[in-house]
């Protein structure tokens, strides 16, 4: 949908594309230039042609599962430090400081303790929880790597 106008020296178009809410508006000062439509239509439909669709943006979820809440937090692994996190009830993993337009690894609850990744960095490999005694978890594997709270030393926890 949109519009042109003008007046003398001057003509203008501006036409928004519906479902984006895209917008191509140009104003130019020659009464005898390109058609205005169809100018501001070919800004608009680069725009949406190389511009990416900005993601919903994040909103906490209304429960913390139980079961992830000693999962969250700092990992590390091999010297690489990861963040693991809930969102939309699901269980996340990120590389520290990783960009943030990098997807993370999104885990799907196989049983207890023991989790898929469905997306992301090892997709299609198993997250599994390792507890002592009582119950409190130790370490973590992910696609065989050993993951535990602190930095570790290759082969200081053998």
């Amino acid at each position: 949908m949109g519009h042109t106008g003008g007046w003398p020296g001057s003509i203008t178009g501006v036409f928004t594309e519906r479902s984006s809410a895209t917008t191509g508006l140009i104003l130019m000062n020659n009464s005898a230039p390109v058609p205005p439509a169809a100018a501001a239509i070919e800004l608009g439909t680069i725009v949406i042609e190389r511009e990416p669709v900005q993601p919903e943006p994040w909103q906490p979820g209304t429960q913390l599962p139980d079961e992830l809440v000693p999962l969250l937090g700092h990992w590390y692994s091999e010297g690489t430090h990861f963040v693991l996190s809930v969102r939309e009830g699901r269980l996340e993993a990120k590389v520290a400081g990783q960009a943030k337009e990098l997807p993370p690894s999104v885990f799907e609850a196989e049983a207890t303790d023991r989790y898929r990744t469905v997306s992301g960095r090892e997709r299609g490999e198993l997250l599994r929880v390792t507890r002592d005694a009582s119950g409190t978890v130790t370490h973590l594997n992910w696609a065989t790597y050993r993951f535990t709270r602190e930095p570790l030393a290759f082969g200081q926890w053998l």
